[in-house]
């Protein structure tokens, strides 16, 4: 569905399941170009990335697809990082792989492993949400089941882990438990600009994820690898998204079924000053 910011009000809704052209299996919405007139979405189920030009769905009343990627062989999830090649995520022989690919498919990079939980069998607490800085190539790696951001260089190289909870610690006893409904999910969504990175956190069970209605925080990250600041909400929020035009954070309510607008004018107080005035913020 497509909304109107300045209204609210429902603008149009696109996409519809199945094979045909302008159809998804299992969509995901990965990517927003950075002029704003693009939509980037997977389909893992199809092993193609598609671009849908959002002006000409708007105006036409149906899926206009500009451009379609294919995504590297048991890709588990992907991004653009420029206008031509790709960021993925994707296993083989029993192992986790990070690399970057072109729009054909082919690799442009050599697959890098994940070395701390590199076997498929752990894939569930590697599932992760990610986001990129639209500019320089760098993807922010959240991790669904672990308090932990982990950024990646252009060349699909991890550079820095941000761990977010001391709970982070507890990772060996999280595997050998195995997955189950007492495993926590931490992050829910993720955005980012050029400078930030934003992560939103329930940091609950996942039983209790799926009902609803806990307060979220969002952690405020530079690209650095730095800590910033702990945003804390009081809705249950889970996707958002970030315009960096007038520092306005979007969130959708889990709970109520609504989109949330936060001011993040403080940011220019980071900007200037290096740090936020406290690291904890409540909105």
């Amino acid at each position: 569905d497509v909304f109107d910011l300045k209204s609210g009000a429902f603008v149009t809704s696109f996409a519809h399941k199945g094979r045909a052209s302008g159809e998804f299996i299992s969509p995901s919405i990965s990517h927003l170009s950075a002029s704003e007139s693009h939509l980037f979405v997977s389909d893992n189920s199809l092993g193609l990335s598609f671009s849908i030009d959002i002006g000409e769905t708007e105006k036409k009343g149906r899926t206009v697809i500009a451009n379609t990627s294919r995504l590297p062989d048991n890709t588990v999830d992907a991004i653009p990082v420029s206008d031509s090649s790709y960021f993925a995520v994707f296993t083989k022989d029993n192992q986790f792989l990070f690399t970057t690919f072109n729009q054909e498919g082919q690799l442009i990079t050599e697959p890098k492993r994940y070395s701390k939980v590199a076997d498929e069998i752990h894939a569930p607490f590697l599932s992760a949400i990610l986001t990129s800085d639209r500019t320089n190539g760098r993807v922010a790696y959240a991790m669904v089941c672990f308090p932990q951001v982990l950024l990646i260089d252009s060349q699909g190289n991890p550079y820095t882990n941000i761990a977010v909870s001391d709970e982070y610690g507890n990772w060996r006893e999280t595997l050998r438990l195995g997955f189950n409904p007492g495993t926590k999910q931490f992050f829910a969504g993720i955005t980012s600009s050029d400078k930030y990175i934003f992560a939103s956190l329930w940091g609950c069970p996942i039983s209790e994820a799926m009902t609803g209605g806990h307060k979220t925080s969002v952690c405020l990250l530079n690209w650095e690898g730095k800590f910033l600041a702990r945003i804390r909400l009081k809705e249950d929020i889970g996707q958002i998204a970030f315009d960096s035009r007038n520092n306005t954070l979007y969130g959708i309510d889990c709970t109520e079924g609504k989109v949330m607008r936060y001011d993040l004018s403080f940011l220019s107080f980071v900007s200037n000053h290096k740090k936020p005035p406290s690291r904890t913020v409540f909105l």
